[in-house]
C-alpha cells in the first residue's frame, strides 16, 4: 500500500495497461518489527528503461539454417533498428557438438517489436536477451 507522499508521487503510473519496473526493498515495518513490508523506492515505465536494462541480444543459429534470405533479412533489420544494444551470435552445430560464439564490433541494435516479431517467427533463430 502507498500513502500520502508516496501515493501522490507515483499516481501517474496507476493506469491499466502500463508495464512498470518497480524497484524497492523488503524491510521490517516501522511500528511492528515482527512484520515485513515491501518499500517502493522507484517506479518507471518499462519502455523507458528497456534500453538501459538490455545489454546484449544473442542470436543462436544452426549453420545449416543460414541462407541468403536470412542474411538479407537480418542485415536489413539491423540497419533499420540501430541502437546501443550489443549484438552477439552463437552458431551451434548439433551434429558435431560445436559452438562458436561471436559478436559484432560494428552493429548495435535497438530491440523493438518489429525485430522481436521477426526473431520469434523465424524458426531457424533462437534468441536470448541479456
Amino acid at each position: 500500500m502507498l500513502f500520502d507522499k508516496d501515493y501522490i508521487e507515483n499516481s501517474k503510473f496507476y493506469i491499466v495497461g502500463y508495464y512498470l519496473l518497480v524497484k524497492g526493498r523488503v524491510q521490517k515495518r516501522k511500528y511492528k518489527e515482527e512484520e515485513i513490508e515491501f518499500r517502493i523506492k522507484a517506479i518507471n515505465l518499462l519502455s523507458s528503461v528497456k534500453d538501459e536494462l538490455i545489454k546484449s541480444v544473442t542470436l543462436k543459429i544452426d549453420p545449416e539454417n543460414i541462407d541468403n534470405e536470412m542474411i538479407k533479412d537480418l542485415r536489413n533489420l539491423i540497419n533499420e533498428h540501430k541502437g546501443e544494444t550489443e549484438l552477439k551470435f552463437l552458431f551451434l552445430d548439433s551434429d558435431d557438438k560445436i559452438s562458436l560464439p561471436m559478436f559484432s564490433r560494428t552493429f548495435r541494435i535497438r530491440l523493438n517489436n518489429e525485430l522481436l516479431s521477426y526473431l520469434e517467427d523465424h524458426p531457424g533463430i533462437e534468441f536470448k536477451v541479456n
